[in-house]
């Protein structure tokens, strides 16, 4: 459109900024952006959360009240709160003997101080099962042991029942108390 809003005229130029206000403008521009960035970044990096000093960081504490014990059955109790037989049977030590011979034997040898064919391979021996080390073990804590292993003896938790690794134990026990090999 035109001046007269006929749409016959290209209307007036764009106005001359080559006068006083140009000049301020291109003043404003050279000098106010790169001062306007440096005031952006400095907001910026002192404003970052990584700048701050440790004192003004969340603290993070330790749970200031125990929770409730939950109800009993509904959590799996370690070996040390579980209790062996009181009486071994005989047939409980048989079991106990044979099953030592099938998984045993190949670590902790005939004679039940270690010397397996497979001992010679580890880095760390297998214990003497006859000697005191092991016999001042409480039942829980070998228990335990046989059933989640220790240190380059696998566990054999998917392997042995509750009760045959309780009679693998007391056939242990016998042969402390009796000083013979297997």
């Amino acid at each position: 459109m035109g001046v007269d809003g006929q749409g016959q005229d290209l209307g007036s130029e764009s106005p001359n900024l080559k006068g006083k206000h140009a000049l301020r403008f291109r003043r404003l521009v050279r000098l106010g952006l790169p001062a306007l960035g440096l005031g952006l970044m400095a907001g910026f990096v002192f404003g970052w959360p990584w700048s701050r000093d440790m004192v003004e960081q969340p603290a993070v504490r330790p749970f200031e009240a125990w929770m409730p014990l939950p109800p009993a059955g509904t959590v799996p109790q370690p070996a040390a709160w579980q209790r062996g037989p009181t009486a071994v049977a005989p047939a409980a030590v048989e079991t106990g003997r044979q099953l030592f011979r099938t998984y045993c034997i190949v670590c902790h040898g005939p004679d039940a101080k270690g010397t397996g064919p497979v001992a010679k391979k580890l880095k760390s021996r297998p214990y003497d099962i006859t000697g005191q080390f092991v016999g001042r073990k409480k039942d829980a804590s070998l228990y335990e042991t046989i059933r989640g292993g220790g240190v380059v003896m696998p566990p054999y938790r998917e392997v042995l029942s509750p009760a045959e690794t309780w009679a693998v134990l007391s056939y242990v026990r016998s042969l402390q108390r009796k000083g013979t090999s297997p």
